[in-house]
């Protein structure tokens, strides 16, 4: 019998970009350092048509697609944890597991199916005509445990690793006007064997999800490294870049780096 993504341990992304250094595009100096939002990042917080469950069963069948009705359906703001919401409660433990997660030597990693608890997201908006031509990303900070995530009705990918942002390439299944975004976050993964420790046992989206829109060629990461002297007072620096293509014709580029010192 075929695993769930969330529940199988070869499997922990698909179609997920690699983590990066976070950032955002500007047209020109003066706007990155003006201290204005990016016009190039869109925000989706506020509030989801949102469902949740326990257990795998009867699930709202088609609730990625554009006409699906979810007129009944409650809201939820994003961010939040769904215990702070009125769904579910939240478990404090300090040095164990959850009924729902098997502690079973031969059966780790097990999830109990009729304890898993899904949480069901949609979100319509209108993309920004900035983006217009542009690389499009959908990024969520963070969501706990496992999400998988919906454009326009289409599968575009799935992360797991609460604490760490799911970024993906949205480009393809974007239109201009209105979209739709849906999310499908679960409460236990089989990474929830490694993320225990003593804490609260929340979940949900639970930081800032977005929108940004990439020029096709792009910067996409970058590592600053310092090599300080025996003092740590004078340093010598370097500067590692990764640029992307997404265009289907070769772009000769030139990439400047400027340090800018807000002392003089």
């Amino acid at each position: 019998m075929a695993k769930f993504r969330w529940e199988d341990p070869s499997i922990i992304k698909v179609n997920k970009e690699d983590g990066h250094a976070l950032m955002l595009p500007f047209d020109d100096e003066e706007s990155a350092l003006s201290g204005e939002e990016s016009k190039y990042k869109q925000s989706l917080n506020g509030m989801w048509q949102f469902f949740w469950q326990r257990g795998l069963k009867n699930q709202p069948d088609g609730f990625e697609k554009t006409d699906f009705d979810a007129s009944s359906w409650d809201e939820i703001k994003v961010p939040s944890v769904w215990q702070t919401e009125g769904y579910s409660i939240p478990y404090y433990y300090a040095s164990t597991f959850p009924k729902a997660i098997s502690r079973s030597k031969s059966k780790i990693p097990s999830i109990d199916h009729s304890m898993q608890e899904i949480g069901f997201y949609r979100k319509s908006f209108e993309l920004d005509e900035n983006f217009d031509g542009r690389e499009i990303f959908l990024h969520f900070g963070a969501a706990k445990a496992a999400l998988e995530v919906y454009v326009n009705g289409e599968f575009v990918g799935y992360s797991q690793g609460s604490m760490t942002p799911h970024e993906f390439n949205v480009t393809k299944f974007m239109k201009k006007g209105e979209n739709l975004v849906c999310a499908k976050v679960y409460r236990y993964s089989d990474g929830t064997y490694l993320e225990d420790q003593d804490m609260w046992w929340l979940c949900g989206i639970y930081r800032e999800v977005y929108l940004y829109a990439e020029s096709k060629v792009c910067l996409r990461d970058f590592y600053f490294k310092t090599d300080f002297d025996v003092d740590f007072k004078d340093s010598q620096v370097s500067l590692d870049v990764f640029l992307e293509n997404y265009d289907a014709e070769k772009c000769p580029c030139r990439v400047e780096a400027k340090l800018i010192s807000d002392t003089g």
